[in-house]
């Protein structure tokens, strides 16, 4: 694990043998063996189906401003924007005109993105993660849990190698209690967000966890970020959150609670499947296809866009969680086995035949749940307090060493004109008069 000289909300390096020590780190952890041709390809054309489904979405129109709360759906458009700064200098439109049609092709320089695995590595871990959308209510509901104590964090099982946990709203950071040192903020980069975050603020919107081949939570984590809106901008960006993707380890981290009760919620609430596809449902690769015109005119359509079955999202169901609460909560028992758990705690199961102890959620009372955006329980404060250390007065977690983990060069936006056509240009897509072809 290594150590940075300062400890941030997201747990970065800011200086320069902060950022050499974390990318040693990630190669001896052979994070970048997942930067093939293939995973690069995959990320791409679900990168621009993304694209594709936030016009189709209406939700995210140039010129308005970004949803107050947000929906499965908009797991899309996140993603989509987040990554954008990532492939942006890799990928091109060629637009051919016929006689009769009019053909786009998106073109992306593949070989381009696997010269710089650091940045990269980003835009593959967002897009193999599983999408998990916890709405804005259970998002609440989650920030008013006291984090999981190392006992319970240790039994949590995550079931796959990689989750995107989308919150239902952007959490703003409370800048009181997630400061940056000032030595800090005066060596960041005035292009990085983390800069743009702590002059004019922002929010955390997700985040993606790594678990090992046994399912335990793993350190390291990538940050779904959102800077406020920068008025000097010209419009309508001026009104737009700026969003980007930054790796991050949790165990450095101001917000590490943060993750650990996100991690623990994955196995321990109940979730809704994934809307399973229409029959012969063949979603436009393509942003600019006309097929996107066409299906967001049909309802079914839209109730499928909305509800994430297009992102394949699971949905944390709160008052499942609640029932499921409630049934095993006389077997659920805190780490010292003293007392029953009690609402807005994470606690254990008691061993069965043949299983093994499950952490499961409690979610605290629904009452105070916020029906509308822009209030205190949806604010990265300070995490509730875990009843044991309100015994003995101590309003604080306890203090932890500092350290963080490393963003990942932005160097993919810095390269260079774009080379000229090749054979390392990979047709991604087709569109020809509303339809789309894959050509490759």
């Amino acid at each position: 694990m290594v150590r940075f000289r300062y400890r941030t909300p997201f747990g970065i390096p800011v200086t320069h043998e902060d950022a050499t020590a974390a990318l040693q780190e990630l190669r001896a952890a052979d994070r970048y063996a997942s930067v093939t041709r293939e995973a690069v390809i995959q990320a791409m054309r679900t990168s621009l189906r993304d694209h594709g489904l936030l016009r189709a979405s209406g939700r995210w129109n140039l010129g308005d401003r970004d949803p107050s709360w947000f929906l499965p759906g908009d797991i899309a458009a996140l993603r989509a924007i987040a990554t954008q700064p990532l492939i942006a200098d890799a990928l091109r439109f060629r637009v051919q005109k016929g006689p009769e049609v009019a053909k786009v092709t998106s073109l992306a320089d593949v070989a381009r993105l696997l010269r710089y695995p650091a940045p990269t590595s980003l835009l593959v871990d967002v897009y193999r993660a599983v999408p998990r959308f916890v709405p804005p209510s259970a998002t609440a509901a989650l920030l008013a849990t006291r984090p999981p104590d190392p006992q319970r964090l240790a039994a949590v099982r995550l079931p796959a190698a990689r989750t995107l946990v989308v919150f239902g709203a952007d959490l703003p950071l409370d800048q009181r209690v997630y400061s940056w040192p000032d030595e800090a903020v005066r060596q960041l980069p005035h292009d990085n967000i983390a800069w743009e975050i702590t002059t004019r603020g922002g929010a955390v919107s997700g985040v993606v966890l790594f678990a090992d081949a046994r399912g335990v939570l793993q350190d390291e984590c990538v940050w779904l970020l959102a800077a406020n809106p920068n008025p000097k901008r010209p419009f309508p960006t001026s009104i737009d959150h700026v969003r980007t993707v930054m790796r991050g380890w949790r165990s450095q981290s101001q917000l590490d609670h943060l993750v650990e009760r996100a991690a623990a919620a994955v196995p321990g609430a109940a979730w809704r499947l994934p809307l399973s596809s229409p029959d012969n449902l063949g979603l436009p690769v393509g942003p600019h296809d006309a097929r996107w015109d066409r299906l967001r005119a049909e309802q079914w359509f839209r109730h499928y866009e909305r509800d994430g079955g297009a992102v394949e999202a699971w949905v944390l169901d709160l008052e499942g969680t609640s029932v499921r609460a409630a049934l095993t909560r006389p077997s659920a028992r805190l780490a010292q086995g003293d007392r029953v758990a009690e609402p807005g705690e994470f606690a254990q199961t008691a061993p069965r035949r043949y299983e093994s102890q499950q952490v499961i959620w409690i979610p605290p009372s629904a009452e105070g749940i916020p029906t509308r955006p822009n209030t205190p329980q949806l604010t990265l404060s300070r995490p509730p307090v875990a009843l044991e250390e309100q015994t003995r007065g101590r309003a604080d977690p306890p203090p932890k060493q500092p350290g963080g983990l490393p963003s990942p060069p932005l160097g993919a936006s810095n390269n260079g004109p774009l080379p000229p056509d090749s054979d390392l240009d990979i047709d991604l897509h087709e569109s020809r008069l509303g339809t789309a072809t894959t050509i490759w």
